[in-house]
C-alpha cells in the first residue's frame, strides 16, 4: 500500500514538478516509443559512449534529477547500443543513468539499437540538442566532431540537427577562443553570447582584455558587443598611426603637444590628411588661435 506524504512533510527545499509537465512527458514518451521494444537493463551492465558530446555532469542537477526519478521514475528510456564483445554503450541518456545510480535503481529501461560509430554520434548530439542539455562548448566540440571524422560540411550538418548554418558556425568559432575565455564560459562566469561577442575580435590580448572588463562590471551581452565595437575601433585607429612613418608620426606628437588635443594624421610623406579635434567652441578658438596666431584676433 503506497503511502502518500502530506504537503507540509515535504522537505521545503524539494522542487515540485507540475503535475500537467509530467503527464505531458509521459504522453510524449508513450507515443514516441509505443512502436519500439523498451527493455529493463542492470544498471551496473551499462557504460558511457566514448566521446559523448556531453562531458560535465554538475552533481546538483544529478541530486535535482535523482528526487525526481525516485518520485516518478524515468520518464525517458536510455538509448543503448549492443557491442561485438557484449558491452552495453549508452547512445544517449548518460545523465539518466548517472542519476539512477545515485536513486539507487537496479536497473532502466532502454531501447537496443544497432548503430555504427557515425549514426551513435549523430543520435547523441541531436538527442542532447533537443533536450538543450549540452553547453555551448560541449555542443561545439560534438559539432567539430561530427565535421572532422565524419566528413559532414556546415551547410549538411546544419540541416541534419535543424539548426541555421551561421548558428553552427559561430558555435563551433567558441572553440578558437583563448582558454581562459572557455573556463570562464564553461563555469558560468560568463554566457554563451558574451562568449561569441568576444569572437568578434579575432585578437587574444583583446579577447582577454574585454573578458576582465566583461567580469569585472558585469555586463549585458548587449553592453559586451558595444564593448567590444569601441575595443576594435581603438585597435584601428592604433593600426592607422602605426602604419605612418617614424617622421610623420613625430610631426603628429608635436601637433597634439602643442594643441593639447587629438591629432590624427593618415597618409606618407608625400600626401595625406590631418585631422585635429576639439569639443567645444572655445576649444575650436583656441585651437585656431594656436595656428593661426593673431590672425584670427585681427580679423573679428
Amino acid at each position: 500500500m503506497s503511502q502518500q506524504m502530506n504537503q507540509s512533510e515535504k522537505p521545503q527545499n524539494e522542487k515540485q514538478i507540475p503535475i500537467h509537465s509530467i503527464q505531458r512527458s509521459l504522453d510524449q514518451t508513450k507515443n514516441y516509443y509505443q512502436n519500439q521494444r523498451i527493455e529493463y537493463i542492470s544498471i551496473h551492465l551499462l557504460c558511457p559512449m566514448e566521446n559523448q558530446p556531453r562531458y560535465t555532469f554538475e552533481q546538483e542537477s544529478l541530486e535535482e534529477l535523482a528526487q525526481s526519478i525516485r518520485t516518478y521514475g524515468i520518464l525517458q528510456p536510455l538509448i543503448v547500443s549492443l557491442e561485438k564483445d557484449g558491452q552495453i554503450t549508452i547512445i544517449a541518456g548518460e545523465r539518466r543513468w548517472r542519476a539512477a545510480k545515485i536513486a539507487g535503481l537496479d536497473s532502466v529501461p532502454c531501447i537496443v539499437r544497432d548503430l555504427h560509430d557515425h549514426s551513435r554520434l549523430e543520435l547523441a548530439l541531436i538527442e542532447n540538442i533537443q533536450r538543450e542539455s549540452l553547453s555551448a562548448l560541449e555542443e561545439a566540440h560534438s559539432l567539430k566532431l561530427l565535421i572532422e571524422e565524419h566528413n559532414y560540411t556546415q551547410d549538411a550538418l546544419a540541416s541534419r540537427i535543424g539548426k541555421s548554418r551561421a548558428t553552427v558556425t559561430n558555435t563551433i568559432r567558441l572553440l578558437s577562443l583563448p582558454e581562459k575565455v572557455q573556463s570562464d564560459l564553461q563555469s558560468k562566469v560568463i554566457t554563451a553570447g558574451h562568449a561569441r561577442a568576444l569572437c568578434a575580435l579575432n585578437n587574444e590580448k583583446l579577447q582577454l582584455k574585454a573578458l576582465s572588463i566583461v567580469v569585472k562590471k558585469k555586463l549585458s551581452v548587449r553592453q559586451t558587443e558595444d564593448l567590444i565595437k569601441n575595443l576594435k575601433s581603438e585597435k584601428l585607429q592604433k593600426t592607422l598611426i602605426d602604419s605612418i612613418s617614424p617622421d610623420l608620426r613625430y610631426v603628429c606628437d608635436q601637433f597634439k603637444g602643442h594643441l593639447g588635443t587629438k591629432v590624427k594624421i593618415t597618409g606618407d610623406t608625400n600626401k595625406g590628411k590631418i585631422e585635429i579635434s576639439y569639443y567645444t567652441l572655445d576649444d575650436l578658438e583656441r585651437i585656431s588661435e594656436l595656428i593661426l596666431g593673431n590672425l584670427i584676433s585681427s580679423g573679428k
